[in-house]
Order: C-alpha cells, then sequence, then structure tokens
C-alpha cells in the first residue's frame, strides 16, 4: 500500500522547524530541532496513515492531510495573533 510516501505532507511538516532554525541558527543547537521534527512528523505520518487506511489511495490522503494540516496551521496562529491583540488592548477595555 505504501509504494512511495508523498513529499507535500512532510514538507510541510518540517519546513516550520527548518524556517526557524535556519533564522536563528547561531542561538539554537540544531540537535534541539530533532524532538520537534519528530513530533511534527508523527502529527503528520498517523493522519496520513489513517486516511490512506480509509480512502484505499495514497494521493487521496496526501492531499487531505495537507489541506487539514494547513488549516490547523492557519487556525493556530490566527488564535495566537487574535490573542495577542487581546492582550495589547488597555485594561479597562477588556472588562466593558
Amino acid at each position: 500500500m505504501l509504494k512511495r510516501l508523498p513529499f507535500a505532507p512532510l514538507s510541510l511538516a518540517i519546513f516550520p522547524i527548518l524556517a526557524l532554525l535556519a533564522h536563528n541558527i547561531t542561538e539554537v543547537f540544531p540537535r534541539i530541532a530533532l524532538r520537534s521534527f519528530a513530533i511534527s512528523l508523527a502529527a503528520t505520518l498517523i493522519p496520513l496513515a489513517i486516511t490512506a487506511l480509509i480512502t484505499r489511495n495514497m494521493q487521496k490522503a496526501a492531499i487531505t492531510t495537507t489541506l487539514a494540516s494547513s488549516l490547523a496551521r492557519i487556525n493556530m496562529v490566527s488564535t495566537c495573533w487574535s490573542y495577542k491583540g487581546f492582550l495589547d488592548q488597555p485594561e479597562n477595555e477588556r472588562n466593558d
């Protein structure tokens, strides 16, 4: 069933970690990113495997997993931005 592992879900899983590591390479040891790589790959491969078993088609599973993980990341980023906006409000405006 798993003749070839799809590239898109795995590359989207590790790209944010690689980008942060590349930006902060002088401040962080590369071995520290290994745990993040492992968690991110597991969080991608497990839904990919489950979706592949359900659809019995690796291409459909890869597309579904890629879209779902992208939407989840967009949701996390927008939640963090909205929370930051909430924290930037003065204290008296929060209680109203």
